[in-house]
């Protein structure tokens, strides 16, 4: 039964700077990014997570936008990304960093959704998170389910529907990695 963390503030890094690492539980870092819409003035933010394995490998949920000290923080804590696991991508709309994350860490091994299949076919993706033995791969550490009734495998309207996300329930520190598309506000 997952546990309850009560504290002030239910965004630890919501005032915090952007593209830097915050551990927010027991193995499990976060970082928020930048993701500029309308010309660029209106920030929506976005976000990736590293959960660290028992097998101290890491799993990198979703990616974005890397600036050198980021990756500096991401080389250190994956000693030059030689402990990624594997890269996952979670949301199939989330597509335009992985091609730089994968320039940077072309080793690891890369899942994603159907659409992330078919958009971005430079990358040599490994799995498809609709395989059911995929999405169990990193059990009993991770879980990683789609909602039921999401339009997971062609979302449509493509241009528009974005209720399609991969939910990443870690264990360990009880953090759930949901997509930026359930946003909140203090």
């Amino acid at each position: 039964m997952p546990t309850v963390l009560y504290c002030q503030n239910l965004n630890p890094i919501q005032h915090s700077d952007k593209n830097e690492l915050h551990q927010i539980g027991s193995g499990f870092w976060n970082v928020r990014g930048r993701f500029k819409i309308l010309a660029k003035l209106v920030d929506i933010e976005t976000h990736m997570s590293f959960i660290q394995l028992h097998s101290g490998k890491f799993l990198v949920i979703d990616t974005i936008e890397l600036n050198d000290k980021l990756r500096q923080e991401i080389n250190h804590l994956t000693d030059n990304g030689d402990k990624i696991e594997a890269v996952i991508g979670t949301h199939p709309f989330h597509t335009l960093s992985f091609p730089a994350f994968y320039e940077s860490y072309p080793n690891a091994a890369y899942y994603g959704t159907p659409r992330h299949l078919r958009r971005l076919t430079h990358i040599p993706w490994i799995g498809n998170l609709h395989d059911c033995d995929v999405r169990k791969k990193w059990e009993p550490d991770v879980e990683l389910r789609f909602p039921a009734g999401a339009e997971f495998i062609n979302p449509q309207p493509e241009s528009s529907n974005h209720f399609s996300s991969v939910f990443v329930y870690h264990r360990a520190s009880a953090t759930l990695h949901v997509d930026d598309t359930i946003i909140y506000a203090e």
